[in-house]
């Protein structure tokens, strides 16, 4: 595709530019990155995802390891996304479970 990830998307959390050696001093820290609006899907204009980078030494590149910042199915569904697109071992797959359960108790 050969596109600039910046072109994709922005870091929101830590403010950092696109820089390889910016980003590798703080794959400590969490990231969040926010897709662009100039994308062709409009379901994941502005979407936002958290996680890690994580610093690949062999192929000498950083990957970005992430799940969308969602406040719950609905949120996720209108993304057109579902609960198994988000993997077993995130948190936030428990949170929206959990987060349903409370509703449907209320």
């Amino acid at each position: 595709m050969n596109v600039h990830i910046s072109n994709v998307f922005n870091i929101v959390q830590p403010n950092v530019g696109f820089f390889f050696e910016s980003i590798r001093h703080r794959i400590n820290l969490a990231f969040i990155l926010r897709i662009r609006d100039n994308i062709s899907n409009e379901h994941f204009r502005s979407m936002e995802l958290q996680g890690q980078i994580i610093e690949c030494v062999e192929s000498k590149c950083l990957l970005f390891l992430g799940s969308p910042i969602v406040k719950g199915l609905q949120s996720l569904t209108s993304r057109g996304l579902f609960l198994s697109d988000i993997p077993i071992h995130d948190a936030t797959r428990q949170v929206i479970i959990f987060n349903e359960k409370k509703t449907l108790n209320e």
